[in-house]
């Protein structure tokens, strides 16, 4: 059973659910889901605005790594907005960290507002799994025929959360096999340290 928007509020209250920072919830909050926004990218410095519309993977951080990172790497520099060129992919982040509980999982959703101009905000990765606890990183593509210009702390998707029947005894974070946890930034496939 998916939790209402008050249950939700009354999780963030407690603090059983963490967002951070706590986007606007007379905006955000939905009946059953809260809208999270896109955090802003870097992109080497040297490239012209067409590469920029043409790159594959776009890195993403949050605005006091940007300082830091931009003061040890004066070769990047900071670019609010994402322009995703057609049919292009890019990965990018929420600007919130989201930390779940072990009895809870989130569920991962595009925004209407943002599908209908050609722009998914996942391919397939819509569980966020109870234990999580990291920013959440969005596989926008771009299905439409024009360039698509996502702006930085837009709302571009909604979670929405669940309860398991029980607590897990595998929390994301505490797997040895977990692959992102506590990421703060995009981070690429790990496929290889699959080892099946």
């Amino acid at each position: 059973m998916l939790y209402s928007d008050k249950d939700i509020k009354k999780l963030i209250e407690l603090d059983v659910i963490d967002i951070d920072p706590l986007p606007d919830l007379s905006v955000a909050l939905g009946s059953c889901s809260i809208d999270l926004r896109l955090e802003g990218l870097i992109i080497p410095a040297w490239q012209s605005e067409k590469e920029i519309a043409n790159t594959a993977y776009a890195f993403a951080i949050t605005s006091d790594q940007a300082l830091a990172y931009l003061q040890e790497n004066p070769h990047y520099k900071v670019i609010r907005d994402i322009t995703i060129p057609p049919h292009g992919f890019v990965l990018a982040t929420t600007l919130e960290t989201v930390t779940l509980p072990n009895h809870i999982v989130g569920h991962l959703h595009g925004r209407s507002s943002i599908a209908r101009v050609g722009v998914g905000v996942h391919i397939t990765a819509g569980i966020i799994d109870a234990g999580w606890s990291g920013k959440i990183v969005l596989e926008l593509v771009n299905h439409s025929n024009v360039p698509v210009t996502l702006q930085h702390s837009q709302r571009v998707c909604a979670l929405t959360f669940e309860a398991l029947s029980s607590p897990t005894t595998r929390p994301y974070n505490q797997r040895e096999n977990a692959k992102y946890k506590g990421q703060n930034g995009v981070v690429g496939s790990r496929l290889e340290q699959d080892k099946e």
